[in-house]
Parts: C-alpha cells; sequence; structure tokens
C-alpha cells in the first residue's frame, strides 16, 4: 500500500474512477460515501464535479478507499479443508487403550472434552471389525 501523505494525488483520475466504481456497484451517493466516510453531499458533489472545497482531502479519502479494496481482492483468503481426523497424541493413547480392549481387556478413557475421544473411537470403530462405542453421561 501506498501512503497517500507522501505522493501526489490525481484528483481528476481518483474522481473518475468514483464514478465508474459507483456505476459498477449500482451504489448510491449515500451508501458510497457511508464506505469511504465522507458526508454524502460532499462526495456527491466531488464525484460531480461541482464541489468547491478543498478537493485533496476528498480524493485522498478515495484513494485510501481504492488500496483498501485492492487489498480485500488481493487477499485469497480460503478456509482450509478440515480434516475428518487428526492424529494427535492423546488420540494415538486413546488408539492404544482401545487395541487392549479389542484382546478383552476393558479400558476406560476419562477425559476432558474437546480430547479427541469421540473421534478416535469413531475412527477406531470405522477401522475395525466387533467395534462396539457406549458413551457415558453423568
Amino acid at each position: 500500500m501506498n501512503d497517500p501523505t507522501t505522493q501526489p494525488i490525481d484528483i481528476e483520475a481518483e474522481r473518475t474512477w468514483l464514478r465508474g466504481y459507483k456505476d459498477e456497484m449500482d451504489l448510491s451517493w449515500p451508501r458510497l460515501a457511508a464506505k469511504i466516510d465522507i458526508p454524502s453531499g460532499t462526495l456527491s458533489q466531488f464525484g460531480g464535479s461541482g464541489y468547491s472545497g478543498k478537493e485533496g482531502p476528498i480524493a485522498e479519502k478515495v484513494y485510501r478507499f481504492r488500496q483498501t479494496l485492492v487489498q480485500q481482492k488481493a487477499l485469497a483468503v480460503e478456509a482450509p479443508e478440515v480434516p475428518d481426523f487428526y492424529e494427535t497424541p492423546t488420540g494415538t493413547q486413546i488408539e492404544t487403550l482401545l487395541h487392549w480392549g479389542q484382546r478383552g481387556r476393558i479400558v476406560l478413557v476419562a477425559t476432558g472434552a474437546g480430547c479427541s475421544k469421540t473421534k478416535t473411537a469413531k475412527r477406531f470403530q470405522a477401522c475395525g471389525n466387533n467395534v462396539f462405542m457406549a458413551t457415558m453421561t453423568p
């Protein structure tokens, strides 16, 4: 991103872009003004070439808004795909206990919430034969 205070801003270029963006996004002046944080009357006059005040600060805000849009578009934010099962040290220990249970031993797994008990047991059940699961609550 470029600091608009350290470079000249082309007021006409910002005005032209503003009009095009408004039309492209089918925005009213009040809605667009709210996004840029400029009073609606000021922005509509600036966009229509009828603004008699200092145009530099308005053009600078429009420029900053443009940069924000460019940065947001450049971000390719996609949530990573969540795996069905993620192997953890606790899950490995639980799986070892479940193997002991399959050999005829009585096993019990009691841990806090979110320690992968259910996920590990369901995966063990899906991968093995003669596996039955019972969940207990107080």
